[in-house]
């Protein structure tokens, strides 16, 4: 993320129990258990199970979380799938993503191990809340199997407390690992992450506001709604030196022939003008929509072939 501060994570040393146990004890637990934790993930990472990540700012341990590779959790543990467990970021550095990148280089020591997918869990009272948020962001999806208690599934019927016990499980799948040289490694997205997207989008932004004094590329997204929240039609694109660029247009084919096509469209023009740009521009299959786009003023630009099956392409323009 733009201007993201730089963590530095190492792995955990016998040398740094004590400055974890005088860091890290908690009010809700005592410094006799706080140092019978983290003397067995020391015992763990030793015996190969655990690898323990430190993550520091300025020196100071701010955070920890590791890497279990014989999760307690059934499901996982039959899969091989290892579990990013006990993750934690002091109250006071949160909000700087440094809980991303400390499940990152978690990530990272998984598929170093060439595990396909990696875990983790999380509770399901508020105070998980952010967490929820920051693993749906960050690619993770429910495992299917549904809440557990003390790891084992619950039963439809019966009542638990809803206690840091009380969690559901997510998962992961991880790209091949493959070396670069000096630590850089690939990584395929099959499903791409928003936090890793906007990465880009700062990147490529910094660097033309740097170059050539242009604003920042903007992203925009339009949609039709029901009275159920369900999306029925809708539009995604960006704006970016002047210029809109429709990426996807999609009605629902049951309300097709109603106007809410040119209904996004129109939407989509005011947030151009809005932002300052001059023209619009998008494509479309030779099955899809030309004749569409045509009445609402886009003109063809030029035609792209190539494709399967002799088909077409068509870049359209508009000046607005």
């Amino acid at each position: 993320m733009k201007n993201e501060r730089q963590i530095k994570i190492e792995i955990l040393q016998e040398e740094d129990l004590k400055d974890l146990i005088k860091t890290f004890s908690f009010a809700w637990t005592s410094p006799e258990a706080t140092k019978v934790k983290w003397e067995a993930y020391l015992a763990e990472q030793k015996a190969g199970n655990r690898i323990v990540c430190l993550a520091k700012w300025q020196d100071r341990l701010i955070g920890y979380g590791s890497l279990l590779k014989n999760s307690k959790y059934p499901h996982f543990r039959a899969s091989r799938i290892p579990e990013i467990h006990d993750v934690w970021i002091s109250d006071d550095h949160r909000g700087h993503g440094f809980g991303r990148q400390l499940i990152s280089q978690l990530e990272w020591l998984a598929q170093k191990e060439n595990y396909q997918s990696v875990g983790i869990g999380v509770g399901l009272y508020k105070d998980y809340g952010r967490a929820q948020k920051l693993y749906i962001r960050l690619g993770y999806v429910p495992d299917g199997e549904g809440v557990t208690y003390k790891y084992e599934a619950t039963v439809t019927g019966k009542s638990y407390p809803l206690d840091d016990d009380l969690v559901i499980w997510f998962k992961k799948k991880l790209p091949k690992f493959s070396t670069q040289g000096d630590g850089y490694y690939l990584e395929r997205q099959e499903e791409p992450i928003p936090e890793d997207e906007q990465v880009l989008f700062d990147g490529i932004s910094d660097d033309a506001a740097k170059k050539k004094g242009m604003e920042r590329v903007k992203p925009f997204r339009i949609y039709v709604r029901d009275v159920n929240q369900s999306v029925l039609a809708g539009a995604s694109g960006v704006t970016y030196y002047g210029c809109l660029y429709v990426d996807m247009l999609w009605v629902e084919e049951s309300i097709r022939s109603r106007g809410f096509g040119k209904k996004i469209m129109e939407e989509a023009e005011n947030i151009a003008r809005e932002r300052k740009c001059t023209f619009a521009t998008l494509n479309t299959m030779d099955w899809e929509a030309l004749p569409f786009y045509q009445k609402l003023g886009y003109q063809i630009e030029f035609i792209r072939e190539g494709y399967k099956k002799a088909s077409r392409m068509y870049m359209l323009r508009k000046e607005l």
